[in-house]
Order: structure tokens, then C-alpha cells, then sequence
């Protein structure tokens, strides 16, 4: 499950929030069935947002061996988790959803604004 929400993200598999974060802007922008008009744009958003949801979770609080019981349930539940949440955002026009948390959380700082305040 994790390579094939990875290949949809086009992320490998040692990703960081940053690199997930910015695959899933750029997926996002491009397959959100408002300014996608092909036929599969609604199916595509949805698992973008999937595999988004799962992996950032799966980074930010699995802190237990993979081969643990307790692991392969919690991946399983967050996976059917992810699933609903991404249907409920493919149904959102593009201007709703770019207000949602989802989309504001994947946000990362530019690099050179990022310097320059620093250097302030």
C-alpha cells in the first residue's frame, strides 16, 4: 500500500512532509475535477487525496515496528479513513476546497522568502 500511494505522488518511499506536501499542491491543482475536464479527473483527485491524507499521517504518528498487529490495523483504518475524507473533497468546487485544511496545511514556505526573512 505505501509504494502504490507513493507512485500516485510521485514521492519515494523515504519521503519528508516537505516533498509530500509539495507533490500533493502540484497533484491537486492539476486533477481537481474544476479545472480538469478529463473523464477520470473526479477518480484521480480522489486517490491524490487518499494516498495524501494516509502518508502524512503514516509520518507524523506511526511510531510502533511495522510487522505489529496493531500496525497493519491502524494502516488498514487509516486507509479507509483516507478514502472517505477524499471522496467528501472531490464532491467541493476548486475554491472551496483550496479554503479547506487539507490544502492549507500542504502549503510550504518558498525557499527565498524563506532567506530573506531570515536575514531580516
Amino acid at each position: 500500500m505505501l509504494s502504490s500511494y507513493c507512485q500516485i505522488l510521485g514521492v519515494n518511499e523515504n519521503y519528508s512532509l516537505s516533498d509530500l506536501k509539495l507533490a500533493f499542491r502540484q497533484k491537486a491543482k492539476e486533477y481537481h475535477p474544476d479545472v480538469n475536464n478529463s473523464v477520470n479527473a473526479q477518480d484521480d483527485f480522489i486517490k491524490i487525496n487518499e494516498a495524501y491524507l494516509y502518508l502524512k499521517r503514516l509520518k507524523e504518528t506511526l511510531k510502533v515496528e511495522e510487522n505489529n498487529e496493531t500496525t497493519d490495523l491502524w494502516k488498514e483504518n487509516e486507509r479507509k479513513r483516507a478514502k472517505a475524507k477524499a471522496y467528501f473533497y472531490a464532491k467541493m468546487r476548486y475554491e472551496e476546497y483550496k479554503k479547506t485544511e487539507i490544502y492549507k496545511a500542504s502549503r510550504i514556505f518558498n525557499p527565498i522568502f524563506l532567506s530573506h526573512l531570515l536575514f531580516l
